[in-house]
């Protein structure tokens, strides 16, 4: 494979062969990145944690979740084990493979927390966990490091965007009525459902 999107193809399989403990701590780690994960996390931070935070979570990952659908029909790429027979699949996909969700939902997601917390104990913890969610994404045959690498990337656009933004949306929305602030998140939904 000699186009840019492929580099690292040669990784996976070698990532691949380091045992079955290696690919089940894998597919572990690649939880974290989950809908099903988010969605058991978010609500608690939501109801025992910080209401504002947990809302902005959830703003964060309902914004990501739709613009990686977006960029993947937009980018059209496959999958490594789509290409390689070298690859094993050892998770199943359906959608096109860049950028990847696990990645650039994860790093706006705890990039978000990592902000909030302040700490850089906190950080380095996020920095692990998002470089293991990485691997394990092309561990289990699912990604092209470049799949990875994009997904950090626009990940890092969306946190920063977010954290640009997010002061001045605040600030306009406490200067609505109770009325407008409650057909706001209504029309954004159906929004996202349209869209998607």
């Amino acid at each position: 494979m000699g186009t840019g999107w492929s580099w690292g193809l040669e990784w996976i399989p070698n990532l691949q062969s380091l045992g079955q403990a290696w690919i089940d701590a894998m597919r572990v780690v690649s939880q974290l990145g989950t809908e099903p994960f988010y969605m058991l996390v978010l609500p608690a931070v939501l109801w025992c944690y910080d209401a504002a935070l947990g809302l902005r979570l959830g703003f964060i990952l309902l914004g990501s979740a739709w613009l990686n659908s977006a960029l993947k029909l937009v980018a059209g790429l496959p999958r490594p084990y789509w290409v390689s027979r070298e690859v094993e699949a050892l998770q199943s996909e359906t959608s096109y493979g860049l950028p990847s969700g696990h990645a650039q939902t994860t790093l706006a997601l705890y990039g978000r927390l990592a902000v909030h917390v302040r700490r850089r104990w906190f950080t380095l913890v996020v920095a692990t966990v998002l470089l293991l969610i990485g691997v394990s994404r092309m561990a289990l045959g699912v990604h092209f490091p470049a799949d990875v690498l994009g997904g950090w990337v626009i990940g890092g656009l969306l946190l920063g965007a977010f954290l640009r933004f997010e002061a001045p949306v605040v600030a306009w929305l406490r200067r609505q009525s109770l009325g407008v602030r409650l057909v706001i998140p209504s029309v954004v939904s159906v929004a996202l459902v349209a869209a998607r």
